[in-house]
């Protein structure tokens, strides 16, 4: 049991962490201004860069946490359906994670489009408008960290649970 979770463990951290940094360059990939004049990265590109990852990090440690615990309950459960049980629930865990990622990544840029009121996100990073992307950074870090237990009850209803049979 211990080699599958030092063998699966590496492996769903390298995922989640190529997936998350495909996400975010997925989703920075509009923006045409991230250097300056002199060839530097944007500060507003920076911050908006560090909340997305720190967000986006903070679910992969959910993502982690529930991977051990699958494959502590599979080895109970299912020990000959192992790797195939394994592989399905972690990857649905991890898919579930990020759409939970994207719906939060969305809703912070409608809420900071009614808090702000500016214009679009790529004005304002060409604009260098650093303290808009702090307030959006901050609402996106503020929602995902204070629904972590929420997403962890989400993600919990993909997990295999052990049934426990009650005897009379």
């Amino acid at each position: 049991m211990n080699k599958i979770k030092l063998f699966t463990l590496p492996i769903t951290i390298l995922i989640s962490f190529v997936l998350l940094l495909l996400i975010i360059h997925l989703i920075l990939k509009p923006f045409k201004a991230k250097k300056d004049e002199d060839g530097n990265l944007k500060l507003a590109y920076g911050i908006w860069f560090f909340a997305l990852f720190m967000s986006g990090a903070s679910i992969v440690a959910n993502v982690v946490r529930l991977s051990l615990e699958v494959v502590d309950n599979v080895t109970k459960i299912r020990p000959d359906q192992l790797i195939l049980l394994i592989i399905q629930s972690i990857a649905s865990i991890t898919i579930l994670a990020f759409l939970w990622f994207l719906i939060w990544f969305y809703v912070t840029k409608f809420l900071t489009k009614i808090v702000v009121f500016t214009g679009s996100d790529g004005q304002e990073m060409s604009a260098n408008n650093y303290t808009y992307f702090i307030i959006k950074g901050s609402i996106l870090i503020g929602i995902v960290l204070s629904l972590s237990s929420v997403l962890e009850l989400l993600l919990r209803l993909v997990v295999p649970n052990i049934e426990v049979p009650f005897y009379h």
